[in-house]
């Protein structure tokens, strides 16, 4: 099984109740393991002292916010197969933070003109959902064929070796490896996306310079488009000697940084899909390494919280991130698969019967909270509670429960309702 199938394999699995889910220990170890790349390792040199992930604070209008609903976000949504269905836009259109995916409508366009395609999609959630921001996939180490823009500078080797972009191992060949996924590739799979994907070079200054005007600089020039979000191939280019890995990874964090001034000059956001976790057998200690990351009243990054799409630790998820967030703060849906739908499933070829997705909607979501009197509080039993001018939210790490008394409500207490995002 290849890396990239095994994260697939590993981003599709399920976990008990409470258990952290298999993609978190996946990036876990890339992070630990590799020294290379890993969903958002550009960012994380810029986490405050007490750790975090490093995401700039939200520079969109309507931000920063408490509102619940336009606090959530969801990664690599969109149909691969044709345009959106109106239940897919609608669903799509309820999270404050949309990003759509490197697979849009590409089967049916054999594999051309994502970036048209974003435009596209993007209209019609924003026409559903003036409020909602939408951002784009773009990736910090390799490129493949979706992308008009990189297209021609790899669809010959000659293009290829012409284009001074990408790798190459110690013959001075391109290093090339699969772009898969269940549903990729015409058929699809074991073909995949024709051409694969090539490692981009970051110690050449042609692809530090094309990358920041031209992969994330023409997205960034659409009104329609709020900013980008982050994606890897997460691991270390093959053919590229291990000692030389350090240096490598020096350069590529030089040229990645290059993006940031200029999406906080045009007031574009910049993340990636990656986020922090709290889990029942580990509560106490993330509450704890968490609320040092990002202790209240910080506002020099955007705290983004995971939920991992089980519904058995919804009310816990949601109640750690009312208690830990600050001003620039996400509830993340996870990343399903290499791509999800959010009204049905999709991404394999008997899609919509089986797939990745749907993502479920709760009301609690949409619930006003208003905004936090305070810092949370921790008791020597372990019980978090946090005080905000409309509720008063709790977690208990021992018994792994959670509690919400909304004074909107009457004080009622809720313990999570449960929806199809429809």
């Amino acid at each position: 099984m290849s890396l990239m199938a095994l994260a697939l394999a590993l981003l599709g699995s399920t976990a008990a109740a409470g258990e952290p889910p298999a993609w978190q220990a996946f990036l876990q170890s890339k992070f630990d393991a590799t020294g290379s790349f890993y969903p958002g390792w550009g960012f994380k040199k810029h986490a405050g002292a007490g750790g975090g992930l490093g995401y700039p604070p939200i520079p969109l209008d309507g931000y920063p916010t408490y509102a619940m609903a336009a606090s959530t976000s969801a990664y690599f949504l969109g149909n691969d197969t044709g345009v959106n269905s109106a239940a897919e836009n609608a669903a799509e259109a309820k999270f404050g933070i949309v990003g759509l995916g490197w697979q849009l409508s590409m089967r049916h366009a054999d594999w051309h003109h994502l970036e048209k395609f974003e435009l596209s999609f993007a209209t019609q959630i924003k026409a559903l959902n003036p409020k909602a921001k939408v951002l784009v996939s773009r990736n910090s180490e390799v490129g493949t064929i979706v992308w008009d823009s990189i297209r021609p500078l790899m669809d010959t080797p000659a293009h290829a070796a012409a284009s001074g972009l990408w790798v190459t191992n110690g013959a001075g060949e391109i290093s090339n490896r699969t772009w898969d996924c269940d549903n990729c590739g015409i058929p699809p799979q074991p073909t995949a996306i024709p051409y694969g994907k090539l490692f981009f070079n970051w110690t050449s200054a042609t692809l530090s310079d094309w990358w920041l005007a031209t992969h994330i600089g023409d997205a960034i020039s659409e009104d329609l488009i709020d900013g980008v979000y982050f994606d890897c191939s997460c691991d270390a280019p093959p053919g590229l000697h291990r000692d030389a890995l350090p240096s490598f990874m020096a350069a590529s964090q030089e040229g990645f940084d290059r993006h940031l001034p200029v999406l906080a000059a045009k007031k574009k956001m910049t993340i990636a899909w990656n986020g922090e976790h709290v889990a029942q057998k580990s509560c106490a200690a993330d509450m704890a390494r968490l609320h040092r990351a990002y202790p209240t009243g910080y506002a020099n990054q955007t705290f983004q919280l995971i939920y991992g799409n089980n519904l058995a630790d919804f009310n816990q998820t949601l109640a750690a991130f009312l208690l830990l967030r600050g001003k620039y703060a996400l509830f993340q849906y996870a990343v399903i698969g290499p791509y999800e739908c959010a009204a049905e499933p999709c991404g394999v070829p008997k899609s919509p019967t089986s797939g990745y997705g749907p993502y479920q909607w709760s009301p609690m979501l949409e619930k006003d909270y208003g905004e936090p009197i305070g810092p949370p509080t921790v008791s020597p039993a372990g019980e978090w509670t946090r005080k905000w001018s409309k509720a008063t939210v709790s977690l208990d790490c021992a018994s792994w429960k959670a509690h919400f008394s909304l004074a909107a409500d009457g004080g009622t207490s809720h313990s999570g309702v449960f929806e199809a995002i429809v």
